[in-house]
């Protein structure tokens, strides 16, 4: 009786293992190319239209 558990048992442990999958294979993606954007992006020149326009608003001239 032990040696009918112990062939089980065995069994089960190399079934496991025998059926677990192939080898893993790690593949790196490539890293995409990052594009620099000009000094003069879009993202200076409102920085320095809307403080014109708010000062053309408020400091034009008054009417009497």
């Amino acid at each position: 009786m032990k040696s009918l558990i112990t062939t089980i048992l065995l069994a089960a442990l190399l079934a496991t293992a025998a059926q677990g999958g192939g080898a893993v294979v790690v593949v790196e993606e490539p890293k995409p190319d990052a594009e620099e954007s000009s000094a003069s992006g879009t993202g200076l020149l409102p920085l320095l239209i809307v403080p014109l326009v708010v000062c053309v608003v408020f400091c034009g001239p008054k009417d009497p």
